[in-house]
C-alpha cells in the first residue's frame, strides 16, 4: 500500500493550501477549485502535484486534516 509522506509533497504545499483555504474561494475538497486557485495564486508547483495525486485524494484530505485541519470550510 502506498503511503504519504510529508516528503513526498512539494515544498510549501500547506502553506499554499492555507493560502487558498484563507482566501475562501472555494471549498477545499473542491479539487478542481482548489487546484485553479493554487495557479492563479502562483503555486504551479503544488497545484500540478495536486492535480497528479487526486486518485490518492482521500489519502491527501486524511493526511491534510490530521496534521493541520485546514481542509475543512463549512
Amino acid at each position: 500500500m502506498e503511503t504519504l509522506l510529508s516528503s513526498d509533497r512539494p515544498p510549501l504545499l500547506m502553506e499554499a493550501l492555507a493560502e487558498v483555504r484563507a482566501s475562501s474561494l472555494c471549498n477545499m475538497f473542491n479539487y478542481g477549485c482548489v487546484i485553479i486557485t493554487l495557479q492563479d495564486f502562483g503555486f504551479e508547483l503544488q497545484a500540478d502535484w495536486l492535480e497528479e495525486h487526486l486518485d490518492s485524494s482521500l489519502k491527501f484530505s486524511d493526511a491534510i486534516y490530521n496534521s493541520n485541519s485546514i481542509l475543512i470550510n463549512c
